[in-house]
């Protein structure tokens, strides 16, 4: 008799991801993740494989559900030129969350935001390869540690 699963995947990754940010990924045991998500060790191996690939789903979910935040929130902005006042708001609340050093200015990062977007943003029509493109998106997650 196959497999079916009695859960809801999203609901269960939106439960890893909790204890993913409290333990980080080496901190969180199978046990941990059993326990968080409501199921048994055997329906978590059917429905996402393993540590890593659940990992990798919970990462994509919580970027896909921050992300459509965020540009809800960017495409509300009447004015393009808003678009920094909007990313020192996040910043700054980032900041306070921990995830942003505190040392750092959020003028200063938005603005730089700010230009590498715009920089990838021509510089992917096609002059620069994806080694070069991925240095820069490197350089703007440094922005934001």
């Amino acid at each position: 008799m196959p497999w079916e699963k009695n859960f809801d995947l999203d609901i269960a990754t939106d439960k890893a991801i909790q204890v993913f940010w409290k333990k980080g990924y080496e901190g969180t045991s199978m046990s941990d993740l059993i326990d968080a998500m409501g199921i048994n060790k055997g329906s978590l191996y059917n429905a996402f494989g393993s540590k890593d690939e659940l990992f990798n789903r919970a990462l994509l979910r919580y970027d896909q559900l921050n992300r459509q935040e965020a540009l809800k929130q960017l495409n509300k902005l009447e004015d393009p030129k808003q678009v920094e006042d909007f990313f020192v708001t996040i910043i700054k609340k980032w900041q306070k969350l921990g995830n942003v050093e505190t040392t750092k200015n959020a003028r200063e990062v938005a603005v730089s935001l700010v230009a590498l977007i715009i920089g990838l943003r021509v510089l992917a029509r096609g002059t620069y390869d994806a080694e070069n493109l991925e240095a820069i998106k490197k350089q703007a997650l440094q922005l934001l540690s």
